[in-house]
């Protein structure tokens, strides 16, 4: 099933989940939850990684994603990449005005 998952995400068929295709993917997965949640797409994705509920995500949920959703483990600088780039202050997590930022940019 999650070679399935990754299949699905993996678009271009490179072998790796860009962080396009993650978060095509994750909407994509939750299309059908999104009609009963009164919230955004972009809420509804980030509450999904925000495990721990703290209102941010942290490079510990995003390495938890990031691994579910592939293959392959991505490198740790891979991982550390996509959160600096999402990070946009710098400091240290990833809040729902950064991911919807992003998530906007992303979305088609």
């Amino acid at each position: 099933q999650s070679e399935a998952v990754f299949r699905a995400m993996d678009t271009n068929s490179d072998g790796e989940i860009s962080l396009e295709e993650f978060t095509k993917g994750l909407s994509d997965a939750m299309e059908g939850e999104e009609a009963a949640m009164s919230e955004s797409p972009a809420l509804a994705a980030f509450r999904e990684l925000d495990t721990d509920g703290s209102g941010f995500i942290d490079l510990q949920e995003l390495r938890v994603a990031l691994d579910a959703a592939a293959r392959a483990r991505p490198s740790e600088e891979v991982v550390e990449a996509i959160f600096r780039e999402i990070d946009a202050n710098g400091d240290g997590v990833i809040s729902f005005e950064e991911f919807a930022r992003v998530y906007a940019k992303l979305e088609l």
